[in-house]
């Protein structure tokens, strides 16, 4: 009996929330205990794709606030560095830039954001 392709399968589901937990390919594979190779043919999916991608939006709409308040204190922190010489915030920048906020996956780039404000404030 075939799927019906307007509701994912359990273990799709279980995919999606560890991805977004996780926010890796191979760390929610590995936790559900199935291949990459099987995410992509999920990936093939119009429905997979479509709750995949709603649920990354949501996510990132439940934490839009909290994210522009991280980014406002990162700048001012990463500026006071680099005006006292300290050419580290360049580099962690261009990393938070490149690995974080050209893919889209804002709650990555939270976390890190509040690893750099604990330890500029500690």
């Amino acid at each position: 009996m075939e799927q019906d392709k307007t509701n994912l399968e359990p273990i799709q589901e279980r995919f999606i929330a560890l991805y977004l937990q996780y926010r890796t390919i191979t760390q929610a594979c590995d936790e559900c205990g199935v291949s990459r190779g099987q995410y992509y043919r999920w990936k093939k999916l119009p429905y997979f794709i479509a709750e995949l991608e709603y649920r990354k939006k949501q996510l990132f709409e439940e934490h839009l606030e909290e994210i522009r308040f991280m980014q406002g204190a990162f700048n001012k922190a990463m500026y006071e560095g680099l005006k006292n010489g300290d050419v580290a915030w360049g580099k962690i920048y261009a990393e938070i830039m490149y690995r974080y906020i050209e893919r889209d996956e804002a709650l990555a780039a939270l976390d890190r954001l509040n690893e750099l404000v604990a330890k500029i404030e500690n």
